[in-house]
């Protein structure tokens, strides 16, 4: 492992050998990197063989919420399915207590590494990207979206530094920098029961399988070549069960989808609409997003260029740029 300072740059750089990690590791050892720099700073591919983190002090683009459980849940509500992310810790808390006491080490990992690549690499982490990169540093979204990876940081290198000792150690200096701290000086978290929710994780769950339609139908167009990315999407989804249709009317589809638009509509869709056999009651037809390619977000929105002062930006992405350029003429 090697340091190294770029010339015009004050962030220091760290790189580390892929082949080492996954060697010490496996896949799920270097899931913690990638929690933690959500919160650091910036990861960025260099070659076939390193990945390069660009730590940051101080979380300069925004702090999470430092509090107590109550407070932290009541912050997490403001950012999608944050809640359940809470819930999926209070459920692996439980677990991994358990397998501790009984020595069963292969379970503890083996549910860690499901849920880092499963419930936050592929689904969470892929939805909050984009508020993470593109939202104001005064967006409550962002916010919640950070208070919730601090604490699936803090859980999950907790749980993991007795097995993964250096792994745990590097990952969470990497987090919290210090000279006499350490994460073998710290105890497991004491989650708060409040996180438990099955009925929310039910309905995540639900929205979880609508996604897998929704992706399905979009990867059948991207291979058709009449659409290059999601963003340039905008599905159409009918769902048939009133049961379903009524867990989807709050939660915003094109977000989670990583769509420009989404339209819910109550019915059995058209014969020839996208559907997969063991999701049922749901079918996608794909449409193109209408407006213009967003030159922050590459989202496609009618909206684009409304701010005169910020004219190749959506309204959200003019009023990040409007907030640094606040900022950076502040510390001049």
């Amino acid at each position: 492992m090697r340091q190294q300072t770029h010339i015009g740059s004050p962030a220091r750089v760290r790189v580390i050998p892929k082949r080492h990690v996954t060697r010490l590791a496996g896949q799920g050892g270097a899931k913690f990197y990638e929690i933690a720099d959500r919160l650091t700073g910036q990861l960025r591919p260099k070659d076939n063989d390193n990945v390069v983190f660009r730590f940051e002090s101080g979380l300069q683009r925004g702090k999470p919420f430092e509090g107590g459980g109550v407070e932290v849940l009541k912050v997490a509500t403001q950012g999608v399915c944050g809640i359940a992310m809470l819930h999926r810790l209070s459920e692996l808390d439980t677990l991994v207590r358990r397998a501790y006491a009984d020595f069963d080490y292969k379970r503890i990992f083996a549910a860690l590494n499901v849920f880092m690549t499963t419930d936050l690499s592929a689904f969470y982490f892929d939805i909050r990207k984009d508020a993470l990169y593109c939202d104001p540093i005064s967006s409550t979204t962002r916010k919640a979206s950070l208070t919730v990876i601090d604490q699936v940081f803090r859980a999950t290198v907790l749980w993991l530094a007795p097995m993964l000792p250096f792994t745990a150690e590097e990952a969470w200096l990497a987090r919290y920098p210090s000279e006499d701290g350490s994460v073998h000086l710290e105890l497991f978290p004491e989650l708060p029961a409040s996180w438990r929710d099955e009925a929310l994780a039910e309905k995540w769950r639900k929205v979880r399988n609508v996604r897998r339609v929704v992706t399905g139908a979009i990867e059948i167009e991207r291979a058709q070549k009449r659409i290059g990315s999601s963003l340039e999407a905008a599905p159409i989804v009918y769902v048939s069960d009133p049961d379903l249709f009524a867990a989807l009317t709050d939660i915003d589809l094109a977000e989670v989808s990583i769509t420009s638009a989404a339209t819910l509509v109550l019915g059995d869709g058209p014969p020839s609409a996208f559907r997969l056999d063991d999701v049922k009651a749901v079918a996608v037809e794909v449409g193109l997003a209408e407006g213009t390619k967003c030159a922050r977000s590459w989202k496609i929105l009618p909206s684009v260029g409304s701010d005169p002062a910020y004219p190749d930006v959506s309204p959200r992405d003019a009023q990040a740029l409007r907030e640094w350029d606040a900022m950076r003429k502040a510390a001049e």
